[in-house]
């Protein structure tokens, strides 16, 4: 049985040459996935990620053909489970996209899987060589379920900024409006044993990681008792939390103790307005403090704000690289506000005429595909790329990084961002 797997481009996540920008943390989708085909059918599997490698596919012949993908790379699922077909393939495609709208994704495909693939996996491969399978596979989302460990071998020749990633947590029990990852698991927080985390650092000898949760501290107590099972292993970590830890003193000497070095934090905006229209509990008059509090423990946070949520105006974008620079953080990660398919705010958005396009190709954070409030589409295209470009002057990413203990670290993460502004488009594309 021959098996391929394919993380799906899309207009920003695409290889284009060796100076690609796309370099990031690798994904743990498909070398989970490919950890879980059973030894019984004595597989070749081999995985392309279409962000960061050269394609030949026409030199390739596979029995299966598994495709991820997420809305802005769905249009490039399709076709390639079409190109796959056409060859003799049986195509496969799962990812947030299908799990949020498996009925859409099915007219394109054999089979498709919704939820965590590698507890369904074998047995679609099981269904395939019985000649029985099925249009559509659901994995449940249990708690506490062993994960096989990662392919990681498969993905060794890849260039990965960030190559040593990891779960603890998926999911998040959140229910902002716009946020695809707490649909995927209806809210639910699907947690790793920790003896099983620790045995697979071991394994691995990893002394720096990624953790790739959603949402790292979501269950405090689970945090806390996997943070202190990190201690002995002395390794320095990456992870994802939100603000409001900051006040949990044990919490934080944990992440301190533990080896933390850096959390993304989404704020996602300035205005309390746009928090309370998305079911989210962040209190911006409390940012600052937070910042403050990560900062003496020599924490780097990097920092993601949003652009063109209702209550956004031209002032309120144009002031983001001062109030970021007056909050302290020492990353900066824009994005646009996006009504993702299969979403809260995707609903409200079309049944109220407010959607741009229906072409899913342009729904990667980086283009306005909806009508905001106060500011015209092209306008609020062009401030976004506008503030990117002021908060990463060379001036500005000095001032805030100089003197920080990771300073060459940092200086190069925010050189990547400052890099990534070449790929931001100025006009809408409609």
């Amino acid at each position: 049985m021959k098996i391929l797997l394919i993380l799906a481009s899309d207009l920003v996540y695409k290889y284009e040459n060796i100076f690609s920008l796309n370099n990031g943390f690798a994904p743990l989708s498909l070398t989970t996935l490919a950890a879980s085909v059973p030894e019984k059918y004595n597989a070749e599997i081999k995985i392309i990620d279409e962000g960061m490698q050269k394609l030949n596919y026409n030199k390739l012949d596979y029995d299966i053909v598994g495709i991820s993908c997420c809305a802005s790379s769905s249009n490039r699922a399709y076709e390639l489970a079409e190109y796959w077909k056409n060859r003799g393939a049986y195509t496969i495609i799962g990812g947030y996209h299908a799990t949020l709208n498996p009925e859409e994704v099915s007219k394109h495909c054999d089979s498709v899987i919704c939820g965590f693939g590698e507890n369904v996996f074998p047995e679609v491969l099981e269904d395939f060589v019985e000649n029985k399978t099925r249009k559509i596979y659901y994995a449940e989302c249990k708690q506490n379920t062993p994960l096989p460990l990662p392919r990681r071998d498969l993905i060794k020749n890849i260039n990965y900024g960030a190559k040593n990633t990891i779960f603890a947590t998926r999911g998040c029990i959140n229910k902002c409006k716009y946020c695809s990852v707490n649909k995927f698991t209806n809210s639910n927080l699907i947690k790793r044993p920790i003896s099983e985390i620790v045995d697979e650092i071991k394994l691995c000898k990893f002394k720096k990681l990624f953790f790739l949760d959603s949402n790292f501290t979501a269950d405090k107590e689970y945090a806390k008792e996997l943070m202190s099972a990190l201690i002995p292993l002395k390794i320095k970590y990456y992870a994802d939390v939100t603000y409001d830890i900051y006040n949990d003193s044990e919490l934080m000497l944990l992440l301190k103790k533990s080896g933390c070095f850096e959390v993304f934090i989404g704020f996602e905006t300035s205005q309390k307005s746009n928090l309370k229209f998305n079911n989210k509990n962040n209190e911006t008059e409390k940012y600052r403090d937070c910042i403050n509090r990560f900062h003496e423990l020599d924490i780097s946070i990097t920092g993601g704000f949003m652009l063109g949520m209702d209550n956004d105006t031209e002032e309120v974008i144009l002031n983001l690289p001062e109030y970021v620079k007056e909050l302290g953080v020492d990353v900066v990660r824009y994005t646009i506000y996006t009504p993702i398919p299969g979403t809260t705010l995707f609903d409200e958005y079309k049944n109220n005429n407010r959607l741009l396009t229906l072409n899913y190709d342009y729904y990667d954070y980086m283009h306005i595909v909806h009508k905001p409030l106060n500011i015209e589409p092209q306008r609020l295209q062009e401030l976004f790329a506008k503030i990117w470009k002021e908060t990463y002057l060379h001036k500005n990413i000095l001032n805030r990084i100089y003197g920080k203990k990771d300073f060459c670290y940092l200086y190069m993460v925010n050189l990547y961002f400052k890099l990534l502004q070449r790929t931001i488009p100025t006009k809408l594309p409609y």
